[in-house]
């Protein structure tokens, strides 16, 4: 409420000073002066409350929540079942059991009881772009990212299906904690900090100078009411009450200039210090990356990587393309998010027609389906992990293993591209269930989380302006350095990571990253301390992220 946010404005070191001195003047007899002293602070306040008002609001209806749903099972069980019954999802409590499918927003924190190819998109949490495959076997001690046991609130649900018992709701969850983080009160910075230097150096000298012209006064016979109120005016008068009106106007009206431009400014006091902004932070997902895969190289049976759209790996691209099998009765959606990065790339196929399907799962490992070709025969198709489908080759190539390692190495998640000729007396059925036998290699997709059209431009920008860009994410530490160097970051920029920050104290965090560009496996609550550390380093820090994790640091 205003109220709130007026009080909150007057928490300066300057208002209990000209406090006591309006109402030592009012005392004495000087209401015209008290009144001018209030009047200033409380206009001050009130115009600082007002744009804080109106930005927490408007923060307001963007982050407001539709309810979500949940889908609970009658009671626990190793598969699933029938008569699930939806309830909203804040009324869940622990130990109640849910199911999770495809497309499906993780309502609570749950532990896996039991997964079919379940994986799940938690870029929102942990910032890893990729989808992650989850099992149920325990991973104690492990860091958020790395608990594939458990799901977690405001996650997505790409593939598969599971059924969990919730352990924490509401407040208590990993996405609420990331939230609660922001709740600090940020410290002072700039002009406010600088204020707060100079009133806390001239306050004594205020007060001195005031308890001596009272003392003068005294001494020369003057009577007390006249020494005290002389006294009191000299103090009121050397505080320059008028300063932070002024500089709150100031930042007020830059603030309305950047709302022009589609820019909700929250506290207009931090806008002078990006002016002086040296270092910026950026949560990779979904800021710098379109948080979506896509495919950006095809090596074929050769060996040789090419690039999307060249003509040589054509032949390897549509069979990638007929491996992904439209289940449900032939919809035109993909059923995998890897299915929709290679359709998006391949050309329309009008001499393949499906007969049979296999979808994608993380327990299997590949997805396959069978077909018929336009001059009739009639084919299985595997696309998946090398590991998995590689070794069902018997006459593989002997560069395919190291071309897969290297464009792994890389940062990119490759996928495996095989088919075989189904006989005559064959059944598809039986095909699909003996799929990873005689198979006849093709060659090899890697798919990113590719970059935003402007970010590699971003980079280079503030290198140029003597900016220092930061990139923060939950990825590996190699897949984290190779999109770092795509994105415009030195090949050898340093790397650090979650785990090292975890297990230094805060003096050799802010040693550990004075010169790194890049911190991977990181976990939310380490981003705060990533900006604090960079802020005892010297720096002046900025930040920008678009989900749950990035707002305690964004409030930093």
């Amino acid at each position: 409420d205003l109220g709130r946010a007026v009080r909150g404005e007057l928490q300066d070191p300057l208002t209990p000073v000209l406090a006591v001195g309006s109402a030592a003047s009012a005392l004495l007899g000087s209401v015209v002066d008290a009144l001018l002293v209030v009047g200033a602070l409380d206009l001050n306040a009130l115009v600082g409350g007002v744009q804080r008002l109106r930005a927490e609001r408007a923060l307001s209806g963007l982050l407001a929540e539709q309810k979500q749903k949940a889908r609970l099972a009658p009671e626990a069980g190793q598969a699933p079942a029938g008569g699930t019954r939806t309830v909203d999802a804040g009324k869940l409590s622990p130990g109640d059991v849910i199911e999770l499918k495809g497309d499906d927003v993780v309502p609570a924190d749950a532990r896996l009881l039991w997964q079919e190819g379940l994986e799940v998109d938690e870029s929102a949490l942990t910032g890893e772009s990729l989808p992650v495959q989850k099992q149920t076997d325990p991973t104690p001690h492990a860091a958020v990212a790395d608990r594939l046991c458990m799901v977690f609130e405001g996650t997505t649900v790409v593939a598969g299906q599971a059924r969990a018992v919730v352990v924490e709701t509401g407040e208590l969850t990993e996405a609420a904690r990331a939230v609660h983080l922001a709740a600090r009160t940020p410290p002072a910075a700039g002009v406010q900090a600088r204020l707060q230097e100079l009133t806390r150096k001239a306050l004594p000298l205020t007060l001195a100078g005031g308890a001596a012209v009272t003392g003068l006064a005294l001494l020369r016979g003057t009577p007390i009411r006249e020494a005290v109120s002389g006294g009191v005016a000299v103090a009121v008068a050397a505080v320059p009450e008028g300063l932070p009106l002024v500089a709150t106007v100031a930042q007020l009206a830059a603030a309305r200039r950047l709302s022009r431009g589609g820019v909700l400014v929250r506290t207009p006091r931090t806008l002078e210090a990006l002016g002086r902004m040296d270092t910026l932070c950026f949560d990779k997902t979904g800021t710098l990356t379109e948080n979506r895969l896509r495919l950006v190289r095809i090596s074929d049976g050769g060996g040789t990587v090419h690039a999307v759209g060249d003509e040589a790996g054509a032949d390897t691209l549509r069979a990638a393309a007929r491996a992904c099998p439209r289940l449900n009765g032939g919809s035109d959606r993909p059923v995998h998010a890897t299915d929709e990065a290679v359709l998006d790339a391949a050309r329309p196929d009008p001499d393949w027609t499906q007969l049979e399907g296999l979808g994608f799962e993380a327990a299997r490992g590949y997805a396959a389906a069978v077909g018929r070709t336009a001059d009739g025969q009639r084919l299985l198709v595997i696309k998946g992990a090398p590991e998995t489908v590689l070794p069902a080759c018997p006459a593989l190539p002997s560069h395919a293993a190291d071309t897969s390692h290297s464009l792994a190495g890389s940062g990119l998640r490759v996928l495996a591209v095989a088919q075989r000729r189904l006989a005559e007396d064959e059944k598809e059925t039986d095909a699909l269930e003996q799929a990873l036998r005689n198979l006849e290699f093709t060659g090899l997709l890697a798919l990113s989380d590719v970059p935003r059209e402007t970010s590699t431009t971003l980079v280079h920008g503030l290198y140029e302006e003597g900016v220092r860009p930061v990139m923060l994410t939950g990825d590996h530490p190699q897949t984290a350095r190779a999109i770092a160097t795509e994105l415009g970051w030195p090949e050898d920029t340093t790397v650090v990571t979650g785990d090292e920050l975890a297990a230094a104290d805060r003096s050799a965090r802010a040693r550990m990253l004075r010169d790194a560009g890049v911190v991977a496996r990181v976990a939310p609550e380490q981003k705060l301390q990533v900006v604090e550390a960079l802020r005892d380093a010297g720096r002046v820090v900025g930040m920008v992220g678009d989900g749950a994790n990035d707002a305690a640091a964004i409030r930093a």
